[in-house]
């Protein structure tokens, strides 16, 4: 899996997406479970617009130098890979 940010793309490791995947699965079945439990569907939609408000305010923030860190880490993960 690729990330884009700013026109950069960034390789993620394929290890870390699955267990980040399992975690954020885990945590969405739980509220959804949640809201099922306690007669409040709302709630599950509002997890997720949360989320995503939150996500995509962190992407947003991410600035060049904490990029060309990424980048730096990313590539240094290729070639030892």
């Amino acid at each position: 899996m690729k990330l884009i940010i700013g026109g950069k793309e960034i390789p993620l490791d394929d290890k870390e997406v699955i267990l980040t995947r399992k975690a954020v699965n885990a945590f969405f079945d739980s509220m959804r479970a949640g809201a099922t439990k306690t007669n409040a569907p709302t709630i599950y939609l509002t997890a997720v617009i949360v989320a995503y408000v939150k996500t995509k305010g962190i992407l947003e923030s991410i600035t060049p130098e904490a990029l060309q860190m990424l980048m730096d880490l990313a590539n240094q993960r290729e070639s030892e890979g």
